[in-house]
């Protein structure tokens, strides 16, 4: 009995199993289910493609992977744009199945390929390169037109796509070819030769960081500038090809002469265009040629690409930027460094010789007597000086108007010492009116043209050059401050003196009155740290002090300091200077100062009042 049990068990399971076999044959028949279905058009993923063909009729293109870049080989040679290829095989490999009908459907419902625009295909796209060879035939769009029909080789399946991967698929050759004017990358151009006609062959090389002239002359050269000429042609792009395109494909085949004709007639000759040649370091040199403006087009001009392989059309703004002269690329600055690598300044002006030297960060006066200076006027008039940028650059005899520094004689002869060298340079007057100045440089044969608003004072007059001098007029530490003597024109001298032991104030002989504390601690504070406001002249003859009202001053100030040698600073000031200031000098001294009002207004103030009854 349990035998009989356990095949009536068997029997029925056999039977449910084959009914369900059935019941699936049925199920892929009527309604088309896949035996695998595919969720993507491809499952291989597409970096290791090194081959991608596309047939479009009779008309093919083919692109290859070469060193990492793609490269066009059919319909013939070419540039790609290396985006449009990455988007491509970006749209195969993300592409989703929606819709999938097998080819047993299109036999139950009498249809054959033809109908969903795959016999012939509209496109067919191979891949190559990977572990296998992969072609895909892309057909009509879906009624609804948001999708596409498409059928991969080997499969007997129709797969529905998004209509995007046909929107990825480049139309024509010229859809694929890179419209760059050239490529490479920016950054590691090392040479840029220019030859244009009627104008001198230039040559700039980058070996040490910075460009140079290295033809017609070696000269530095002005980096920007440089680097704009760059940017201009790496950013230009072709508007359209001119030759070879889709529509002359046969023209690739043309003889020498008839391509020689091609390139007279479009600009492109060795006399006619402008020649680039742009070498990256370590590579061959690239070559473009800027020719004629196009017929009814002239804001382009034709070019031809590296390597000669194409002719296209760009802006005339590209060609225009190549249309320069050898002063234009120069550096316009005269001087180059940093001004703490300077050490010596000489300014021969007037006949007489200024030096300044630097050592250990300090500046100071070494001609023509030993003396200190301005720490914040020299570095600025070094600094100025290193900043200059000529607003032209000439050569001796280049333009007409360099004869007025041939014919001016120079106001200074200047000498500037630095780590990296030594430059000797003329100032010259570079117009009548005084508006700009001409740097003559004695051991090259170029003119700087500087705007006089620029060139700092110190070389171009005497006022300029005082002002490098410290301008400390007096400096008395209070502490040591024992006698004061005040004198004014046609009045006694009013005195205020201390023992070195005291620390109040007191009348001196012959002076009557009271001491007004607060104007004796500010004159006290003024002569601790007197500066002028600028310095009028050095070396005077003190005959020459008479003409600036000191023979006779205005106000004379005695001051007696504790010291060994018992110093006394007598302070001398002279007439008006204009705006408030007047002449000054210290006895002694040739240096002629110009104070400040502030400083008259404490120097002037009455320390000794008179005693009112």
């Amino acid at each position: 009995m349990g035998n009989r049990r356990i095949i009536l068990f068997l029997l029925t399971a056999i039977a449910v199993c084959a009914l369900l076999l059935w019941r699936l044959h049925v199920q892929q028949q009527t309604f088309g289910v896949q035996e695998s279905t595919r969720s993507r058009v491809t499952d291989e993923a597409l970096g290791r493609v090194a081959r991608l063909t596309i047939d479009r009729g009779e008309a093919r293109m083919r692109v290859e992977l070469t060193d990492g870049r793609w490269h066009m080989t059919a319909p013939f040679p070419a540039q790609v744009e290396q985006g449009t290829v990455a988007r491509l095989l970006d749209a195969f490999e993300t592409a989703r199945v929606k819709d999938v009908i097998a080819f047993q459907e299109l036999r139950k419902r009498e249809l054959s390929l033809r109908d969903f625009g795959l016999s012939p295909a509209r496109i067919h796209v191979t891949l190559e390169g990977m572990q296998r060879r992969e072609s895909f035939f892309l057909g009509a769009f879906t009624p609804l037109g948001n999708e596409l029909y498409l059928r991969v080789d080997g499969s007997d399946q129709i797969l529905v796509v998004p209509a995007a991967l046909f929107d990825a698929i480049p139309q024509t050759a010229d859809d694929l070819r890179s419209r760059k004017l050239l490529h490479g990358a920016r950054s590691a151009v090392r040479t840029l030769e220019v030859r244009a006609p009627g104008r001198p062959f230039i040559t700039l090389s980058k070996d040490t960081g910075t460009w140079r002239l290295v033809q017609p002359a070696a000269a530095p050269a002005d980096d920007e500038r440089v680097d704009n000429l760059l940017n201009t042609l790496y950013g230009a792009r072709l508007s359209h090809f001119v030759w070879p395109t889709v529509s002359n494909v046969m023209d690739v085949a043309q003889t020498d002469s008839a391509l020689k004709t091609r390139m007279g007639l479009y600009g492109l000759g060795p006399d006619s265009g402008i020649q680039l040649n742009v070498q990256e370091g370590g590579m061959p040199p690239e070559k473009i040629i800027l020719g004629h403006t196009l017929d009814g087009a002239t804001s382009l001009c034709y070019a031809l690409l590296p390597g000669g392989e194409a002719i296209g059309a760009v802006s005339n703004a590209v060609a225009d930027a190549f249309r320069l002269s050898v002063a234009s690329l120069r550096d316009p600055r005269p001087f180059f460094g940093s001004a703490a690598g300077v050490r010596r300044l000489q300014i021969h002006l007037d006949d007489a010789l200024y030096v300044l030297t630097q050592t250990n960060g300090l500046w100071r006066f070494e001609a023509p007597v030993s003396d200190e200076a301005d720490q914040f006027a020299v570095r600025d008039t070094v600094d100025r000086l290193l900043r200059l940028k000529a607003d032209a650059i000439l050569e001796n005899g280049e333009d007409a108007q360099s004869a007025v520094h041939e014919r001016s004689l120079p106001i200074s002869h200047v000498e500037l010492t630095a780590e990296q060298g030594a430059w000797r340079f003329l100032v010259v007057p570079g117009d009548l009116e005084g508006a700009v100045f001409n740097l003559v440089f004695t051991n090259a044969p170029t003119v700087y043209r500087i705007a006089s608003s620029n060139l700092p004072p110190a070389l171009v007059n005497m006022a300029g050059v005082f002002s490098l001098r410290e301008k400390s007029v007096l400096s008395l530490p209070r502490a040591s401050v024992r006698r004061i003597a005040v004198t004014r024109e046609g009045t006694p001298a009013a005195i205020v003196e201390r023992a070195s032991s005291e620390a109040l104030w007191h009348l001196g002989d012959g002076t009557a009155g009271r001491i007004v504390d607060e104007r004796l601690q500010a004159l006290l504070a003024c002569v601790e740290n007197l500066r002028a406001d600028r310095i009028e002249g050095v070396g005077l003859a003190s005959e020459r002090f008479a003409a600036f009202g000191l023979r006779e001053p205005w106000l004379e100030v005695s001051i007696d300091v504790d010291a060994r040698d018992a110093v006394r600073k007598t302070l001398q000031i002279g007439r008006e200077a204009g705006f408030g200031k007047r002449y000054a000098a210290v006895r002694g001294l040739d240096v002629l100062f110009v104070l400040d009002r502030a400083a008259l207004d404490i120097l002037d103030a009455r320390i000794v009042e008179p005693l009112t009854p």
